[in-house]
């Protein structure tokens, strides 16, 4: 009689379980660019307690994630910088009505704790800054470093990349960054706030806006969707009141109006 009594409790048990969960749930693939990670991850257990639906999360570099949605790699929403959206969607791999800005990535100036602090305090000034440098480092564009190819850019812009060249210590990503300015190889360092953790540095102060150095991100359902109208779902809770604190906590700002 106890075995059948006992029997009887787990089924019961197990009805319950699943009488709670939504009909509808469902898997959402979600690619994301890894400034974005410590957010999209801190969101992730609130988006699927309120709607029942699943997260499954990818991480990479842009211009990883580029290549991976142009040869069909399997997702239903990318976070990306705008820019990678918009060439993606050139080739049909993105439904342009959901492209959605989400937030704003600081490129940031960083230092060996303790170390004199460079002056960012306008695009004249940390031009001086970095030519006055006896060495610099940043995350390799040619990796597909977000960070790096947006510092490039900005590098052109104040016409001293060629200047720039023999002092640059390479780096593969932000981590490879913050080892050389923590031990003292490179004099400053520039990548994402959002991305730019460790000991023995510290920060100096974001890039003049005159530069340019607020990169937007934003999210977008692929065309080749499984769900995308639960895609659109999780798109729309990133614009969410939880959403802008969470992106505020793991230093992006929100979305440019």
């Amino acid at each position: 009689m106890l075995p059948m009594l006992r029997t009887l409790a787990l089924w019961l048990a197990a009805s319950v379980v699943v009488a709670t969960l939504p009909a509808s749930a469902v898997e959402i693939k979600v690619l994301s660019s890894n400034n974005m990670k410590a957010t999209v991850t801190a969101l992730s257990r609130e988006f699927e307690r309120s709607t029942g639906n699943k997260l499954a999360m990818s991480f990479d570099s842009a211009r990883a994630m580029n290549h991976r949605i142009t040869v069909g790699a399997d997702a239903d929403v990318v976070i990306v910088q705008r820019t990678i959206l918009e060439e993606l969607l050139k080739p049909g791999k993105i439904d342009g009505h959901t492209i959605t800005d989400v937030a704003r990535s600081s490129l940031a100036v960083f230092v060996q704790v303790g170390a004199p602090k460079p002056d960012v305090s306008s695009a004249e000034a940390f031009k001086g800054s970095l030519l006055n440098a006896r060495s610099i480092s940043y995350p390799n564009p040619g990796a597909g470093a977000l960070s790096g190819i947006a510092f490039s850019s900005i590098l052109e812009k104040l016409g001293v990349a060629e200047q720039m060249k023999a002092k640059t210590k390479r780096a593969g990503d932000t981590e490879g960054m913050v080892r050389l300015v923590a031990l003292g190889i490179a004099q400053i360092g520039v990548s994402q706030l959002s991305e730019t953790r460790g000991r023995g540095i510290e920060l100096a102060g974001r890039l003049p806006d005159e530069l340019g150095g607020s990169i937007p991100i934003s999210a977008a359902v692929t065309v080749g969707a499984r769900e995308p109208e639960a895609a659109k779902t999780f798109i729309r809770f990133l614009s969410s009141p939880e959403a802008l604190k969470a992106i505020g906590a793991n230093r992006l700002e929100p979305p440019a109006n």
